[in-house]
């Protein structure tokens, strides 16, 4: 069997169940796509930082920040004393020198402080590939397993998401609700279709299609224009909403365009996620091995047309493929499935 036919996800499944382990419930965060300088980088993450207090304020939550920290490339290590003042000291002078990642922290009153289930997050990383190109989360782990929470906290997101859409060098964005970390920059259909150029192709490509995705300039003109975007949507029941025509990343002026599911965040049920695949399909990375490939827990990610997904016996400790080179000797596991 080639690994781009196998059917890892139930493998994986059904392994953890055998230790005990039961699925997860999903989480919302905020992904946001930027292309331009660090100084844009840093005001973004003051945006989306005073907008998340607002958002959980919202939603009768208060939150105090605890700390910053960063990941300082000329040292190689993680900067934890790094204050909020010199954070905005380096904002205003026009960037993030020598940073690849930086994380906000807030502490949610009525949780364990300290912990990672009291936390709110604003996180930036920028791409190893393309020093322009950064890309920016929020996540709240106290607005996990509580599907009326999330519907509201879903609500507050997406306009979350709408300001978003107000900062120059913005490209992308996606409220996500599904069994991913906001830690990581790839987003849910990238882990099924490796798109490792996908962050910084942002201001083109779609990174999936989720309850609530903004698009900008090229989007909407690969899309067929505004009309036609507005038309197709209003077919398949989704909601546009056209926010701006600031500039892009790319000093293109256009608009920006807030598509979105009209229906609670847990009523996304499969078929409005395909429909809302169905729209944005045209924008859509797609990649010949369709889900084979994945291993991990179940995402909302429909299954492509052609896609093997074969069964991996639950006996294999590691699977070996036979497109994945000569096998490890030794053992330590491994086995070719068949």
């Amino acid at each position: 069997m080639l690994r781009s036919e196998a059917d890892l996800e139930t493998w994986f499944v059904r392994r953890k169940a055998a230790r005990g382990a039961g699925l997860p419930e999903p989480g919302l965060y905020l992904s946001v796509s930027l292309r331009g300088t660090s100084g844009a980088a840093a005001q973004l993450v003051l945006a989306l930082g005073r907008g998340l207090e607002d958002g959980l304020a919202e939603l009768g939550l208060s939150a105090v920040r605890s700390r910053l920290v960063r990941w300082a490339e000329d040292r190689d290590e993680w900067d934890p004393v790094w204050t909020d003042e010199s954070y905005r000291r380096f904002a205003a002078e026009g960037g993030l020198p020598e940073t690849l990642a930086l994380f906000q922290y807030w502490d949610v009153d009525g949780y364990p402080q300290g912990r990672k289930e009291a936390q709110a997050r604003v996180a930036l990383r920028r791409s190893r590939t393309d020093p322009q190109v950064w890309t920016c989360a929020v996540n709240a782990s106290a607005l996990h397993g509580d599907a009326e929470r999330a519907d509201r906290a879903g609500e507050v997101f997406a306009r979350l998401l709408a300001r978003a859409a107000e900062e120059p060098g913005v490209v992308y964005g996606a409220l996500v609700y599904d069994r991913t970390s906001a830690f990581h920059t790839w987003l849910p259909y990238e882990k099924h279709h490796p798109c490792p150029e996908a962050e910084v192709m942002a201001f083109e490509v779609a990174r999936g299609y989720y309850w609530a995705n903004l698009l900008t300039e090229r989007h909407v003109h690969y899309l067929g224009g505004p009309a036609a975007l507005a038309d197709r949507a209003a077919e398949l029941g989704i909601t546009v909403d056209f926010l701006t025509d600031r500039p892009n990343g790319g000093g293109e002026r256009g608009p920006r365009v807030l598509v979105r599911d009209p229906a609670p965040l847990t009523g996304f049920d499969d078929a409005r996620l395909a429909a809302m695949r169905d729209l944005l399909d045209p924008v859509l990375q797609h990649r010949g091995e369709g889900l084979g490939g994945y291993c991990g827990w179940p995402l909302r990610v429909l299954k492509e047309p052609g896609t093997s997904f074969r069964e991996v016996p639950t006996d294999i400790e590691i699977p070996w493929f036979e497109d994945d080179g000569r096998m490890p000797e030794g053992g330590n596991g491994y086995r070719l499935v068949p």
